[in-house]
């Protein structure tokens, strides 16, 4: 497993990227929140942001998932050739959907431009996968992929409901 802090700025610092976080487990790249400049980030570290298997949103603060969009649409850009699933608690759905209809023209300028075959428009979009985060301290599986769990439990961050933080398990470790 390997895990890379992406992005740590805070919302008012206004430098550097904001909340991102990388893990590199079982040949899956997954990531967790994409704030503002996140995706900067990850191309200057040349993460293969073509193979990105899922992304993870912990709540709807946008240092969180302002760079959600561009992500969604660069790695199709970059090639990836899968629906992207987006994780979340309740709300997420409304975040990718907007996001969608705002890359919904460029997205058509882009395959009519590069065609088909470079620019295939079925792996554009992203899916959200929205849960009902526990109303305990308990954990729920919102994620299985080849060994590999991700569970999500509630945390307080009032007034932001629903927060949530992540679990990832693989081969016996956390």
């Amino acid at each position: 497993i390997t895990t890379v802090l992406v992005g740590t700025g805070s919302p008012l610092a206004l430098v550097g990227p904001q909340t991102s976080t990388a893990v590199f487990v079982n040949g899956q790249f997954l990531l967790f929140d994409s704030g503002n400049n996140a995706l900067d980030a990850m191309n200057t570290l040349n993460f293969p942001i073509a193979e990105l298997d899922a992304v993870f949103i912990t709540h709807f603060h946008n240092d969180h998932y302002g760079d959600l969009g561009d992500v969604m649409e660069w790695s199709w850009i970059r090639g990836r050739r899968k629906i992207l699933p987006i994780y979340g608690p309740t709300g997420i759905t409304q975040i990718v959907e907007a996001f969608q209809s705002a890359y919904e023209l460029e997205e058509s300028y882009r395959t009519a431009h590069h065609g088909e075959e470079l620019m295939p428009p079925e792996w554009a979009a992203s899916e959200p996968i929205e849960f009902s985060p526990p109303i305990d301290d308990s954990a729920i599986v919102v994620y299985e992929q080849d060994g590999v769990t991700v569970k999500a439990f509630r945390v307080n961050h009032a007034p932001v409901e629903p927060s949530v933080g992540y679990r990832i398990e693989y081969a016996g470790k956390v």
